[in-house]
C-alpha cells in the first residue's frame, strides 16, 4: 500500500494522497491551494491529484466538466494509498460533491482524511454518510502537520462529527 522513496542518507515511507477539495470561490480555491502546499512539505506525502487540469476544467466551461472533474478524481482515488478531502466551506452542496468522493473513496478501501481547518467548530455538522467513511478528522494545522501519514491511524479533532 505505502510506497518508500529512497534518497541521501536512508529511505522513507511515502504516503500516495488524491486531494481535492471545495473551490467554490476565489477565497476557496486560495485555502486549497495554500492547503495544497503544506501537504507538499510534508515529506512522508506524495500528492498524485492534478488539480491544474480540474482548474482548466473549470475555467473553460466544459459542458461535462463535473463527468471529467469525477473521473479525474475517480481515478486519483484508485492510484492512493489515502483520500484527502478539504472542506473549506459549511455550504452544503460543496459538502455534498465532497461526500460523493469520499464515498467512492470507502468503496473502493482507500481511508479518507477530512481536514476542515479554519470553520469554526460550532458549524461543523455532516450527515451520517460523511462520519460513516471517514477515517480521521484534521482541523488545526497542527493536527495536520503532526499527524502520522505513513500509517494513517484513525484520529478525530474534538471527538466525532456533530450530525444533522
Amino acid at each position: 500500500m505505502y510506497h518508500i522513496q529512497i534518497y541521501r542518507g536512508g529511505m522513507i515511507q511515502v504516503t500516495k494522497v488524491a486531494y481535492a477539495g471545495t473551490m467554490n470561490t476565489p477565497q476557496d480555491n486560495q485555502k486549497f491551494i495554500a492547503l495544497e502546499s503544506v501537504l507538499n512539505n510534508i515529506k512522508e506525502i506524495e500528492i498524485i491529484s492534478l488539480r491544474e487540469h480540474v482548474e482548466e476544467i473549470i475555467k473553460h466551461d466544459k459542458d461535462n466538466m463535473y463527468d471529467l472533474i469525477l473521473n479525474m478524481s475517480g481515478n486519483a482515488i484508485d492510484k492512493a494509498d489515502v483520500f484527502v478531502a478539504y472542506c473549506s466551506t459549511t455550504d452544503y452542496s460543496s459538502v455534498a460533491w465532497m461526500a460523493f468522493l469520499m464515498g467512492y473513496a470507502w468503496s473502493q478501501g482507500v481511508p479518507t482524511i477530512v481536514i476542515t481547518e479554519g470553520i469554526p467548530e460550532e458549524e461543523l455538522k455532516v450527515n451520517y454518510m460523511i462520519a460513516r467513511v471517514t477515517h480521521a478528522h484534521l482541523h488545526t494545522m497542527d493536527e495536520i502537520l503532526n499527524y502520522d501519514w505513513a500509517n494513517c491511524p484513525q484520529y478525530f479533532s474534538a471527538g466525532r462529527f456533530r450530525l444533522v
